[in-house]
């Protein structure tokens, strides 16, 4: 029995344990993983589609759905959007640089 119990608690700590929050971090702005998929849940609904280049003078362009960070105000008016069909890991979530649709930074939370 003693020999069981450690086996046991290993094995529910698996199944109790959260999965690692996922964060975008955007410039510092930090943007939560579920705000990404409850909207890419939206868009997946809607399926309403734009389309982008990921920068200005390129042809190629991409699907995408807007991002509003639930948690994030400021004065400087940022645009971010999750592109859909690029070759970089999705879910794809980016910023607007005044210049091109830069990358954010994924991050796992403990």
């Amino acid at each position: 029995m003693k020999l069981i119990l450690p086996h046991l608690a290993i094995a529910l700590l698996g199944v109790v344990t959260p999965a690692l929050a996922v964060m975008y971090d955007c410039s510092g702005v930090l943007i939560d993983g579920s705000d990404v998929a409850a909207q890419m849940e939206i868009w997946t609904r809607q399926f309403k589609s734009f389309t982008s280049t990921l920068e200005d003078g390129t042809n190629k362009s991409y699907k995408y759905f807007k991002i509003s960070p639930r948690r994030h105000f400021t004065e400087i008016k940022t645009e971010y959007r999750c592109f859909i069909d690029t070759d970089d890991p999705k879910p794809d979530v980016r910023e607007w640089n005044g210049e091109t649709w830069a990358p954010c930074t994924r991050q796992s939370q403990d």
